[in-house]
Formats: C-alpha cells, structure tokens, sequence
C-alpha cells in the first residue's frame, strides 16, 4: 500500500440517494410550460444551478446556434437571484437570443419542472461530484446532456443513458441538444434507461439498502 492511500478492499461506494417517488416520470409538467409559455410543439432546454463553473455562458452560447437551426428551442434557467437573473436576461439580450429564454429564481417545485423539461443540461466545468440535477432529471425521464468530468460518466453513459460533451464546448452542447431535438425516440429511450440506472444504483432506496448490506458485512466480519 502506498503511503497516503486507503486499501481498495476499505473501500465502498454508496452514492448519494434521488427520491425516486418524489421524482418519477408520472409528474404533470404542463402547469410549468403554460406559466412559461411554452406550447406542445416547442422544446425546452433546462438547466437548474446558476454559478459560473455550472457552464450558464457555455449553455447561452450553445442556445445561440441552436436557435439558428432550431428556432422552436426554448432556455430556462432555474435558481437565480435577482441580481443574476438580471445578468443572464442582459447576456442572453446581448446573443440576440432574449426571446428564447427565461429564468426562475428559488424554486421548490423542481420534480414539475424537471417533467416540464424536453432536456436537462449540465455544463459544469468544476465543483462536481455527481450532479444531483442529472439524477433528479432522469428519475423523471428526462433526457440529460452533461460534461464529461468528475463523476458524471458514472450515471450519465454516453449514448445509453444520456449524452456526455467536454467541458466549455457550446459547440458540443448544441450538437448534443440538437441530436436530441431530431431523435426523439432514441431521447426517450436513453431517459428510460437512466430511469433504470437511479432506481439501481442513484435511489434513497438503493442508498439504505446498500449501506445497511455493508454494516451487517462489517459486523458478520468482527464477530
């Protein structure tokens, strides 16, 4: 063992648990899309958390050359204060994007808005462990699109069960986005099998089970 390190056999991994009752796809997101505007046919891009290592340029950007090609796009950012609302709405004014974007301050009402979403983005590009926004999203079935670091790849598998992009890439962000927007049915199914992935491994349900797993190990093995 070298010195500093903790023997792989010490170690266990229980990760942090989703409601998956409060957050579950039967959740009706239409009340948050008529507060918003937003109709049937438009697709809404969300991404909750405002700070500026959660990548909320990156996402303004990415929403400028998808707008281009996808005019029915909508943004919402969710968790501002006053004072970064007002920056965000002047940022998305000065892309010429105004119009597409709308921002929530503190909001309880997370699993709606999750159910109200077409996609989840998180463009975090420091401070993760493993965003709790992506297994909220997709305890919801909704599909996610995230930055490949930290502990991302362990819930989101690129392809399977949402779509990775490097970090500070707008360019991939909109790629992303858009391969979502054209292909709802393969959108659905990777949301579906993240769905699976938070009941298996992401739930509270998983959480206490597992952890109450490795204590009776631990007292079987100091008997």
């Amino acid at each position: 063992v070298e010195q500093g390190r903790v023997p792989a056999q010490k170690i266990e991994v229980i990760y942090s648990g989703t409601d998956t009752e409060r957050f579950q796809p039967g959740i009706d997101g239409d009340p948050i899309r008529r507060e918003l505007g937003v109709t049937p046919d438009q697709f809404l891009i969300t991404q909750i958390g405002i700070r500026s290592w959660k990548g909320n340029d990156d996402v303004l950007d990415a929403m400028v050359t998808v707008a281009g090609k996808a005019p029915r796009a909508r943004l919402l950012f969710v968790g501002a204060n006053e004072a970064k609302a007002k920056i965000l709405r002047e940022k998305a004014q000065a892309r010429g994007i105004a119009r597409m974007v709308s921002v929530f301050l503190y909001r309880e009402d997370i699993p709606e808005i999750l159910a109200a979403s077409d996609c989840c983005v998180d463009a975090s590009y420091a401070g993760l462990g493993l965003t709790g926004t992506l297994r909220e999203a997709l305890a919801v079935e909704t599909p996610v699109v995230a930055t490949d670091i930290e502990g991302n790849p362990e819930l989101v598998i690129h392809g399977e069960t949402g779509l990775l992009v490097p970090p500070r890439d707008p360019a991939a962000i909109a790629a992303a986005i858009l391969r979502l927007m054209e292909r709802p049915a393969e959108a659905e199914a990777m949301a579906r099998a993240g769905r699976k992935l938070v009941e298996d491994l992401f739930s509270t349900r998983a959480k206490v089970e597992r952890t109450e797993a490795l204590y009776y190990r631990l007292l079987k093995a100091s008997r």
